[in-house]
């Protein structure tokens, strides 16, 4: 049995729902899904973090090069610089993912409230009223004035439950757009905190870097003093803690070490020598310190028979050390006075500790690239490179 309440309680009851209604369908029309959300798994964030190309905290600060310490350091400094950006760019994310989930908790709730007005409306006895009331009279409903009639009753009670449908798809909607949000937030905080870690390493590294670093300028000004000891006319520098050359050139054959060694070849040797490093060369390599068949003079020797000895021993010596040509030692070795070396712009090239010939790796990589250094090779000698090729 229909039962009878008063007019005016049902028509404000009517009149509210269908306010809530008309609000509803405004703001978001059947079938919506609420809050627009980036599609994909999550938040885009596939910048991997930079890898270190150098390993900056393994190095040996005596023999690593200027330039192996400066091409470190701006690896560094890029990579704080990307992955400074990469968590820049994880929280602007992870704000996005806050506010997508905070709007779809919003919608969620809205769409909730109105599906609890419709059930609640469907469920009062609004509809019953209209039913038992048969004088004729206009009253909105859904934005138009219709008349109060059995008829009418029937036909908004269809509209109501089709409301109602709609307000439980919408919320359906709403609840997987929220699961959603919760989801993609959850994985731009892992991203985050993925991106405070590159950080924190990144920051490490550098730490360990500057130690080891400040480590290798101290043995560096040691071994340019010690080269500097070395000679009262040259100007001399130590490059990797293990070739002194000239000044002039000391940057070039940092490089060139360098270079090298990030093509896998451990290039050493040896560059500037005294003048007695090169009598004691020319000595070794052009004949010795005596002429052939000329022994010691016999116990109890005359006084001009020792004489007669040391002139001979020493007239030998300075042709050996002075004038013999440099192509008649073996290997060539220049007089003193006239060899690059003594000057600090010639460099004798090991590879890993064996003097180069014309079949090694390093002769090969010096031939195509030494002369990017202002390098050049005697052609008498493989290992032996100068600025002049003398």
């Amino acid at each position: 049995m229909r039962r009878t309440i008063d007019r005016r309680r049902a028509k404000a009851a009517a009149s509210s729902l269908c306010g809530v209604l008309l609000v509803g369908t405004a703001a978001t029309p059947a079938g919506a899904k609420g809050p627009s959300l980036p599609e994909g798994d999550g938040p885009t964030l596939s910048e991997p973090a930079p890898k270190v190309e150098l390993d900056p905290t393994d190095f040996n600060p005596f023999t690593i090069t200027d330039t192996e310490v400066s091409r470190m350091r701006s690896q560094l400094m890029s990579e704080q610089i990307q992955v400074g950006m990469i968590d820049r760019r994880a929280a602007r994310l992870l704000a996005e993912a806050a506010s997508d989930r905070s709007t779809a908790r919003q919608d969620l709730r809205q769409r909730t409230d109105e599906l609890a007005v419709l059930e609640n409306t469907l469920g009062a006895a609004a509809i019953e009223g209209y039913l038992s009331d048969s004088a004729s009279e206009s009253v909105p409903l859904f934005g138009q004035y219709v008349e109060s009639d059995a008829t009418f009753a029937d036909e908004t009670a269809t509209q109501l439950l089709e409301r109602r449908e709609e307000a439980r798809q919408a919320v359906a909607s709403a609840t997987e757009a929220l699961d959603r949000a919760e989801r993609m937030h959850r994985i731009a905080t892992a991203r985050k905190r993925q991106a405070e870690r590159s950080v924190e390493a990144a920051l490490e590294r550098q730490e360990s870097f500057d130690e080891l670093a400040a480590e290798q300028s101290q043995a560096a000004e040691r071994a340019d003093a010690e080269a500097a000891a070395a000679s009262d006319d040259i100007e001399l520098r130590s490059v990797a803690g293990t070739i002194t050359v000239n000044a002039e050139i000391e940057h070039q054959i940092d490089r060139l070490i360098a270079d090298a060694r990030a093509d896998g070849l451990d290039l050493a040797g040896g560059g500037y020598r005294t003048i007695e490093a090169q009598i004691a060369l020319r000595i070794s390599h052009c004949g010795g310190s005596s002429p052939a068949g000329v022994e010691l003079p016999a116990e109890g020797a005359t006084p001009e028979e020792l004489a007669a000895h040391d002139a001979a021993v020493s007239a030998y010596q300075h042709y050996v050390i002075y004038e013999k040509p440099a192509g008649a030692c073996s290997p060539p070795t220049a007089t003193p006075g006239n060899s690059e070396h003594q000057l600090g712009l010639a460099i004798d090239f090991t590879l890993d500790g064996v003097i180069l010939d014309r079949q090694s790796e390093g002769f090969t990589w010096l031939e195509d690239h030494a002369e990017d250094y202002g390098l050049f090779n005697l052609p008498s000698e493989a290992w032996h490179w100068s600025t002049d090729g003398t």
